[in-house]
């Protein structure tokens, strides 16, 4: 079968969901703080709409950050410190209206 980040049995670690319907799972955190991660934050990113927490600190991401992240409309927490992320911030952040807790640092955003 496919895998599953919201498997009961074997769920992956750093992901947190919650059961909309009869085995219908939403990821609702991303805790993958200090876990080596390297690459870029995908544009699919956007289709998890029910994540209220991303928290990627400390590991060495180096993309700018995907427009697809203004789908987030859940996020109330993101934590992107000590990372290699660059550009500019979405401006379609300003329309995630949850989002109280944004810690971006250390990283290489311009100031555009």
């Amino acid at each position: 079968g496919c895998l599953n980040p919201c498997d009961n049995i074997s769920p992956w670690y750093g992901i947190e969901c919650i059961e909309i319907s009869f085995e219908k799972y939403q990821v609702t955190e991303i805790d993958l703080i200090d876990n080596n991660c390297i690459g870029s934050l995908p544009s699919s990113i956007g289709n998890l709409t029910s994540l209220t927490k991303l928290a990627l600190a400390d590991n060495s991401i180096d993309s700018t950050l995907p427009e697809e992240m203004s789908n987030l409309i859940e996020l109330r927490y993101l934590n992107l410190e000590n990372n290699l992320f660059f550009g500019s911030l979405p401006s379609a952040f300003k329309n995630l209206s949850k989002l109280s807790a944004i810690y971006i640092f250390n990283n290489r955003f311009s100031d555009s």
